[in-house]
């Protein structure tokens, strides 16, 4: 059974909730454009530290706080196959001859994905320049969700006298 097969079998209405956006970006895409965002800071990355920067929630970079849960290697792989088709991400191999990562065309990706590392391609830096992110969720809403003994702020409504 490949990634692909595993998610869906998670069940669609799980697979609807593990987004937090009003955006109507269907989850792979906006699960894709995450990655891209978060890649676009290095040269290369590996599987591991891409879904650590995802899971990033200190508000510099990573977008844990658009998804239901920690986002999972599994996940990542999925949306990371998508992104090779595509072309948007290249994947690398260290050449210990070279002493440097070389393009390669992982013949099995699910076995080889911790040993490769992932470059953006042109294609991916400009679908990325493209993309408008999702807005924020608010901080006050946030904040009350992890102090339940706190109140997010209410606004009144104005009344004219």
């Amino acid at each position: 059974m490949n990634t692909s097969d595993r998610i869906t079998n998670l069940g669609k209405e799980r697979l609807k909730g593990m987004i937090k956006t009003d955006s109507g970006l269907p989850i792979k895409r906006a699960l894709s454009m995450f990655i891209l965002d978060v890649m676009r800071h290095d040269d290369a990355e590996s599987i591991l530290s891409i879904v650590n920067m995802l899971n990033d929630d200190s508000g510099s970079i990573g977008w844990r706080e658009f998804w239901l849960h920690d986002f999972t290697r599994e996940e990542v792989i999925w949306a990371m196959e998508e992104l090779i088709a595509q072309k948007m991400i290249q994947p690398l191999r260290e050449d210990a001859a070279r002493f440097e990562l070389v393009e390669t065309r992982s013949a099995n990706f699910q076995k080889d994905s911790d040993d490769l590392w992932f470059a953006l391609t042109k294609t991916g830096k400009q679908a990325w320049q493209k993309w408008t992110p999702p807005k924020a969720i608010v901080r006050s809403t946030r904040h009350a969700l992890r102090n339940p003994m706190r109140r997010a702020p209410t606004r009144k409504a104005r009344v004219k006298a």
